[in-house]
């Protein structure tokens, strides 16, 4: 991969799209032929990545790659939410699925689920937002307690726990969320991962 291509996937995540591949010197047959030889490797479609970088990812790892190619496709504000924001955090992933990536968005006229993406629309407050490499994402207490919501018991518990143990997270918080959430699908469900916890 030449310079201009390396520094763009440096820049997000260590993925790039076909567009910046095009848009850098390569034709479409010596794409194709990369990917052929495994040189390079489709994380989905229009995306891609290196063999190192794939090879060098576990599961959460290489979900993170997904994650990052999601929000590179997509125009407009894109914010990761749940076990999806969780994992830029280096919290461990265990107990979740890793077939979908799920993204809240300003500017959609309606959730909807596509490719593997589940557009979800509703506002979140910008204190409610960190960037982390290049991404946004939800502050460690919302992430977690969204995961919980839509985890079983015990991956929420293993998040949960997870996500405690930064740094950055505050208990407090995460309990005033915890109560302005009250009318939320799940809530009580995350109010019991999180008392165990």
């Amino acid at each position: 991969m030449d310079g201009e291509l390396a520094r763009e996937a440096s820049n997000q995540g260590n993925i790039f799209l076909r567009s910046q591949a095009l848009d850098s010197g390569y034709r479409s047959r010596e794409i194709e032929s990369l990917l052929r030889s495994g040189e390079w490797v489709r994380i989905r479609r229009g995306a891609y990545t290196t063999r190192e970088t794939w090879e060098s990812r576990g599961p959460t790892g290489r979900y993170l790659l997904r994650v990052h190619a999601v929000v590179a496709a997509l125009d407009g504000p894109v914010v990761c939410v749940g076990h999806k924001a969780l994992a830029p955090l280096q919290v461990p992933l265990w107990g979740v699925p890793f077939d979908e990536v799920h993204v809240r968005r300003t500017d959609q006229h309606a959730s909807r689920r596509e490719a593997g993406v589940v557009h979800h629309r509703y506002d979140i407050p910008d204190t409610d937002i960190v960037e982390i490499d290049g991404l946004l994402v939800q502050v460690p207490e919302l992430a977690a307690l969204e995961a919980a919501r839509m985890a079983s018991f015990e991956a929420g518990v293993v998040l949960m726990d997870g996500a405690r143990r930064l740094p950055a997270f505050d208990d407090e918080r995460c309990a005033e969320l915890l109560e302005r959430q009250r009318s939320w699908p799940g809530s009580v469900h995350a109010s019991r991962v999180f008392a165990f916890s």
